[in-house]
């Protein structure tokens, strides 16, 4: 357990740097609230433009083309809710890891509109990373573009150690560069000015 714990922990970190030196390349001023994590916790790892900007980092992106939203852990001590039942930030960016990408999802909106959003799964299933049973709602990419929930596709690429250069992509250039499941459909992203 202890040995996931640190795995999953220095992914997320390098997926939180990854963001921040992102922001910065765009010339945000960022401020980051990890070290305050009483206060901040919910709201997410950074604020930037006075919105609050949270970090995660899920590898299974791009094998199924959809999000997990974890809505619950069931460890032998008993059940513990997951973030999403928590999360007070204006942006989730998720990293996906293998596939270099980071997505922008307007956070705020998934969450108020949730219950009046047919496109949700639920789904259980084991997390290696965690040990422990969990469950939440699958959501696929697809869907997210089509409500225009999510906001923008990065793609990122090392060129120095622990330095990179990053460039957006549209939901086209996404599934032509990550092809996995049939019956995706290309929709337009809407324009937006921040905090990405």
């Amino acid at each position: 357990m202890a040995k996931n714990f640190d795995r999953q922990l220095k992914e997320g970190k390098k997926s939180e740097n990854l963001y921040k030196q992102y922001a910065e390349s765009k010339g945000f001023q960022v401020e980051d609230l990890r070290s305050n994590h009483e206060e901040w916790g919910w709201y997410g790892d950074f604020k930037v433009l006075d919105q609050f900007v949270e970090v995660k980092s899920d590898k299974q992106i791009f094998l199924f083309h959809n999000i997990f939203l974890e809505d619950e852990i069931i460890r032998d001590r008993g059940p513990y809710e997951g973030w999403w039942r928590h999360l007070e930030t204006n942006y989730l960016c998720f990293d996906s890891g293998l596939e270099h990408v980071l997505v922008f999802i307007d956070w705020k909106y998934l969450k108020e509109n949730f219950d009046g959003l047919n496109f949700r799964y639920k789904k259980d299933m084991w997390n290696e990373k965690e040990e422990a049973y969990c469950n939440g709602y699958l959501v696929p990419i697809e869907e997210l573009c089509k409500y225009g929930i999510i906001k923008k596709f990065v793609e990122y690429e090392e060129f120095d150690c622990g330095k990179y250069e990053f460039q957006t992509i549209s939901y086209e250039d996404y599934v032509k560069r990550h092809p996995q499941k049939k019956g995706l459909r290309p929709y337009n992203i809407p324009s937006f000015p921040y905090p990405f």
